[in-house]
């Protein structure tokens, strides 16, 4: 499951959750405007990577304490 799963449409991401701050992406070399509940400081699509790296290193971790 990704991410922001209510503003996926197919496989293209809606700005549904989209809360403009007024700053642009804090990611390198991006220049779209940032904001969303989840990440003011970032764009959508670079939002929704950050969050499923998160969700990965957590799942790693609840694995790894559970002995998986």
């Amino acid at each position: 499951m990704r991410s922001h799963p209510n503003c996926w449409v197919e496989d293209r991401y809606e700005h549904i959750c989209m809360k403009p701050t007024g700053k642009y992406c804090i990611e390198q070399g991006c220049h779209r405007v940032a904001g969303t509940d989840w990440g003011p400081l970032w764009c959508p699509e670079h939002d929704v990577e950050r969050l499923d790296r998160i969700s990965g290193n957590l799942d790693l971790i609840l694995a790894r304490l559970e002995g998986k």
